[in-house]
């Protein structure tokens, strides 16, 4: 409703904006404006030796993020040398799931804001399987502090 009484409506990505207009909204009123991260916040590290492979994900640690689907795929993998740790809040789907025997996976839980400028340069690789993301600033994060990530089209 708050939608249709605006004049414009200001939405971070492409993939929010045909979202609205799937869903009905006049989609002269909607204008893309993407979010940024700073560069000076985020950077890449000098490299570092690697001795095992240190996946992340950051995000709400939940099914619609994708995370049941990447324990299941995670317990299938015969890599011995590599963790995947799970970063923010915790869905109790998801403490169940975890609890199952899934090898070298780490929940850490939530974390200030602050600490996950510095925290993202631990890590190699960000993993971000969400089935839904209106932009997935997380992503834009890690890219700029130096990770590789590997996610689905489901993000903007």
């Amino acid at each position: 409703e708050e939608i249709n009484k605006a004049d414009k409506v200001v939405v971070a990505s492409s993939f929010t904006k045909s979202t609205l207009v799937w869903a009905g909204h006049d989609v002269s009123k909607i204008i893309i404006n993407p979010y940024g991260v700073s560069s000076t916040e985020f950077k890449p590290i000098e490299s570092k030796a690697i001795d095992k492979l240190k996946f992340v994900f950051v995000g709400l640690v939940d099914a619609r993020k994708g995370i049941p689907l990447l324990l299941k795929v995670w317990k299938q993998l015969t890599v011995s040398n590599a963790e995947l740790y799970l970063i923010g809040p915790i869905s109790k789907e998801t403490i169940a799931i975890s609890q199952k025997e899934v090898p070298n996976v780490y929940i850490k839980g939530k974390i200030p804001f602050s600490e996950l400028k510095k925290t993202l340069n631990e890590y190699d690789v960000m993993v971000f399987p969400s089935f839904f993301e209106g932009f997935g600033l997380v992503i834009l994060e890690a890219m700029a502090a130096g990770l590789p990530v590997i996610t689905t089209d489901a993000t903007a």
